[in-house]
Order: C-alpha cells, then structure tokens, then sequence
C-alpha cells in the first residue's frame, strides 16, 4: 500500500492477528522492541462512541479490543494506527515497565520512536480523538521545527514556539556540545499532523535522526516551510 493509496478491508480476528504479528515483528526488527509481544485474544466490538481501542487483562487473560466505526469495510490505516497504539500497552505490561500513568513517558517513548520510524503508522495520545489521521493532512497548530545539519546526519525536533531564541542563542554561543561537528541549522514550520503528539523540547533537544541520503525524501513528506535559517543547510 503506498503513502497515498486508501485500503479498506474486512475486520476479523484473523486478520488482526496477522496484523499483530506483523508488527511485532516489524517493532523488533527496528529495535523499537527488544523482544516480540506474546499473543492475545482480539475482539471486535461495534456501535462504541467513546474508544477506537482498548488492551485489557482479566483473570490474567490479555485482550485487544478494536471499535471500528462501521460494520462494514474499514480504513487499514485506521486499524494498523489503533491496533499498534494497544501493543504499546501490552509491551509495556508484558515487560513489567512502571509508567507514571496509562500515556506517561513510557508510552510516549514508545510512541515517539514508532512515528519517527516512518512505517505507515501515527500513534496518538488517546485513540478516541479520531477515526483516522492521515499523515498529509494539516493540523489546527503550526509546530516549529529545528533542523540540524551534521557531518553524515540530520537532527530534527519539535520546539516550543517560545523557546526559538533560546536554542538559536545557545547554539550559537556554542552551550550545546555535539557528537559530530555541526555544519547548519534552520527554523521551519508545518501544520503537519504527524507532529501532533510528538514531544516538544523545552529545556533540552531531543528528537530524530537522518542520514544525509534519507533527508530529502523526509524533508517533502513532512512539509516542511523554511522561516529563519541561522546557518544555511
């Protein structure tokens, strides 16, 4: 399935136990996951306002459940989006991980590394804000994006609109200390959504990292408008 090719399909529980292997495979190649989830039961549940998804553990039975929208064909992205959000809980439950609440920093984590990955999913917050969030599609928030330009790599984070100044001073003052020399740097912004739930750096700079052959193609998908640049990259 390509980027912008929608998928409807059939929802079974077969299928999202394909689907769930799938990933958990996909997660591990990727050293998102150190080791592949056990299996669960699956349950489909229609006519549910309140939740797209729910991972559940009784009598010490694990459970995903999916609320699709319709009893018809559903959106795959939809799915894959719900379905690799409720394996971030099981990893974490199955892995003993404390987190400080049900989407605390653990979740994040997690969830931060799967939509920086690039590989067809945006994991949000909560699964009960929208049926489906197509990565093209504009947000109501225009983020501001730091671009950082290395010898071999591209760094890029999401910066509190009000910590602009702050950063540009201390890299240009050189307070930050790099792993490899610093070759430019640029502000941009996007009203991409993909950027919705990403963390954003206040106090410190953390975020995702390109090689330089991966940084054109990253650059169009994610929309990117140039506002200041410091340094020209």
């Amino acid at each position: 399935m390509t980027p912008n090719e929608t998928k409807y399909i059939r929802l079974t529980n077969s299928w999202l136990q394909e689907r769930h292997s799938y990933w958990s495979q996909k997660l591990v190649e990727l050293n998102i996951f150190q080791k592949e989830l056990n299996n669960v039961l699956f349950e489909i549940k229609y006519h549910v306002k309140s939740y797209n998804g729910m991972f559940r553990i009784r009598n010490g039975v694990s459970k995903i459940i999916i609320y699709p929208p319709n009893t018809g064909e559903v959106n795959q992205q939809f799915v894959d989006n719900v379905l690799v959000h409720e394996m971030i809980h099981q990893y974490i439950h199955e892995n003993k991980l404390h987190d400080s609440s049900s989407h605390g920093a653990i979740f994040r984590k997690y969830m931060n590394a799967i939509n920086y990955a690039n590989i067809g999913v945006t994991i949000n917050i909560s699964t009960n804000s929208q049926k489906f969030v197509n990565t093209n599609i504009c947000s109501y928030e225009t983020h501001k994006i730091l671009v950082l330009k290395f010898s071999r790599t591209f760094f890029l984070c999401k910066v509190k609109s009000t910590k602009v100044d702050y950063f540009t001073e201390l890299i240009l003052n050189h307070k930050i200390q790099w792993k490899e020399p610093l070759v430019g740097f640029g502000w941009y912004k996007t009203t991409n959504a993909m950027f919705n739930n990403y963390q954003t750096c206040v106090s410190k700079l953390h975020g995702a990292v390109y090689l330089n052959d991966e940084w054109n193609a990253m650059f169009e998908k994610l929309k990117l408008t140039k506002f200041e640049v410091i340094s020209e990259l």
